[in-house]
């Protein structure tokens, strides 16, 4: 999502000339760098890039400074953008064609566009306290301009659709917490991988793959699909050419990113034959977060 000065389809020029500037645009494509296969957000949904269709649909507002997250527990997309001196948040459906829910106004004013506070992968933060269906929004944004932006400030709401665990589709929840270290009491730590409930039996791995951690409710731990359970010395299988993995329930492997996860958890790797390890079936991969 950028702003384009020149679209086609943003603002008109004001009296002086000049572009008002005021137009976002959305481009996808799973070419990370963006240099194939781009699509662009049409009336029509999205489409492959052309000249014709390139900036000819402004699908998500007339605004000058806006940030883009995807909200798990909405099932939509949250735009945080200024509206002149105020910053809103404006919902959006998983295909961009409609408003999900009413505008949302920010307490605080800005003098530059606001950025929000997202996971690594540009999802919405997890609630704590076990509130599935609460969407805890934070901003970041400049609040004064003598020479330039400046005055960094943080501001934040909580957004609810009134969802609880139990009413979220299947997966949903898993999907809110994805990426983050779980813990309960009474219960082990657990971390979500893939959709899935990694159970440990020590911390020292589960704060090897995640700097997340929320406290939450029993609700959300048995909400998240079960994965496996990991054992303090559990065993490690490692075969030439593929990564070491923990093997898991039903004998699945977790592969490994890193020595220090096996050794945290004070396992030892066990080498085997290629194809007995390629016969164990794979689950979500464990990477070490620096």
């Amino acid at each position: 999502m950028y702003t384009d000065t020149t679209g086609a389809a943003s603002s008109p020029k004001n009296g002086q000339g000049f572009p008002e500037g005021a137009g976002q645009y959305l481009l996808r494509s799973a070419d990370p760098g963006f240099q194939s296969g781009v699509e662009e957000l049409t009336a029509g949904g999205f489409q492959p890039r052309t000249a014709a269709n390139h900036t000819a649909y402004n699908g998500i507002g007339n605004y000058y400074s806006v940030d883009l997250q995807y909200s798990d527990a909405l099932d939509s997309w949250i735009v945080a953008h200024s509206d002149g001196p105020d910053s809103r948040l404006t919902f959006l459906s998983p295909d961009f064609s409609s408003r999900t829910f009413a505008d949302v106004a920010m307490p605080r004013s800005v003098v530059e566009g606001p950025g929000l506070v997202s996971r690594p992968d540009r999802h919405a933060v997890a609630p704590v306290g076990g509130r599935c269906g609460v969407v805890p929004v934070d901003i970041v944004n400049a609040t004064a301009s003598p020479v330039a932006p400046t005055g960094l400030a943080h501001a934040g709401v909580d957004v609810s659709a009134g969802r609880s665990c139990a009413s979220m589709a299947p997966g949903q929840v898993a999907r809110v917490f994805e990426g983050y270290g779980i813990q309960v009491p009474g219960l082990p730590p657990a971390f979500i991988d893939g959709g899935l409930r990694l159970q440990s039996a020590g911390l020292p791995p589960i704060q090897d793959v995640t700097r997340n951690f929320v406290l939450t409710t029993p609700e959300v731990f048995y909400s998240i699909p079960y994965g496996a359970s990991l054992f303090v010395g559990q065993t490690v299988v490692g075969a030439p050419g593929r990564p070491a993995a923990f093997l898991l329930d039903n004998s699945t492997k977790w592969p490994i990113s890193a020595l220090k996860i096996i050794t945290d958890n004070g396992s030892t790797i066990t080498m085997v034959g290629t194809a007995q390890y390629d016969a164990c079936p794979s689950g979500p991969a464990l990477y070490l977060v620096q």
